[in-house]
């Protein structure tokens, strides 16, 4: 698997108790996937969605870093480094 780099973010998140570190696009698919409170929205999925394809190499990882801040807002998730 191809790990994308991102400018490092700290996400706040209560099911995983603590910070989650992300640096890479695979970290945000990572922690959508096994830390995320909110999974019926339709921001989560699109977040979802792009981080796939910014992994795939059909979207770009600045699209994907979007997506994956307006889930976080969607969630009331804390993203520290925005």
């Amino acid at each position: 698997m191809t790990h994308i780099s991102i400018t490092p973010i700290q996400v706040k998140v209560l099911a995983g108790g603590g910070l989650k570190k992300a640096s890479t696009v695979h970290d945000l698919k990572m922690i959508l996937l096994h830390y995320w409170p909110a999974t019926d929205g339709p921001s989560f999925v699109n977040a979802l969605v792009a981080c796939q394809e910014a992994l795939d190499g059909g979207k770009s990882v600045e699209k994907a870093r979007e997506a994956f801040f307006m889930a976080a807002r969607e969630a009331d998730v804390t993203v520290v480094g925005e």
